[in-house]
C-alpha cells in the first residue's frame, strides 16, 4: 500500500523534475537507453515520479546487439540513461500539459466521471432536443398537409 508521504513525494518529484515529460510520453513508442549501453524500444505504459518506466511490447537490445522481445519490461530509475523523445512531440507542450494535469486534477475531465448534476443536465438537454425535433416534425407535417389541400 502506498503511504500518503510517498504520494506527496511522487507529486513533488513530478512537479520539480523532468519526470513530467516522461509521463507525457505514456502511450507513445520510444527508446530508453540504459546505463549499461543497452536499450529498450517499446510503448511506455507507466512512469512514476522517480522515473521508473514500464514498457509494453518491448524489444530489449543488449550491448552486443542481441534483441529479446518482452510483453512487459520494467526499468528502474537508476538504470535510465536517456529517454528518446519522438520528433512529433512538442517538449514544452508536453511538459505544460503534464504539469497542469498534476496541479489541477479537477480540470482533467477525462479522469472523472459525470456528477449527478451533470448527468441530470445532460438528460434534460436530450429531452429538450427530442421535443424540439418533434415540434419541427409536426410543423413539417402540417405544412405538407396544407400544401396538399391547396393543390386539391
Amino acid at each position: 500500500m502506498i503511504s500518503a508521504t510517498s504520494l506527496f513525494q511522487e507529486r513533488n518529484f513530478n512537479l520539480t523534475r523532468l519526470s513530467c515529460l516522461a509521463k507525457g510520453l505514456i502511450g507513445k513508442y520510444t527508446i530508453v537507453d540504459l546505463r549499461n549501453d543497452s536499450s529498450v524500444n517499446g510503448k511506455i505504459d507507466s512512469v512514476d515520479g522517480c522515473l521508473n518506466v514500464t514498457l509494453v511490447d518491448a524489444i530489449f537490445t543488449n550491448s552486443k546487439g542481441d534483441e529479446f522481445f518482452f510483453d512487459l519490461f520494467f526499468v528502474r530509475e537508476r538504470n535510465v540513461r536517456y529517454i528518446h523523445i519522438p520528433r512529433e512531440i512538442s517538449v514544452m507542450d508536453t511538459i505544460v500539459s503534464s504539469l497542469n494535469a498534476i496541479r489541477f486534477p479537477k480540470l482533467n475531465e477525462e479522469s472523472r466521471g459525470m456528477s449527478r448534476k451533470k448527468s441530470r443536465l445532460m438528460e434534460r438537454q436530450l429531452e429538450t432536443k427530442k421535443r424540439v425535433q418533434e415540434i419541427l416534425q409536426e410543423k413539417q407535417r402540417r405544412k405538407a398537409l396544407e400544401n396538399q389541400e391547396r393543390r386539391n
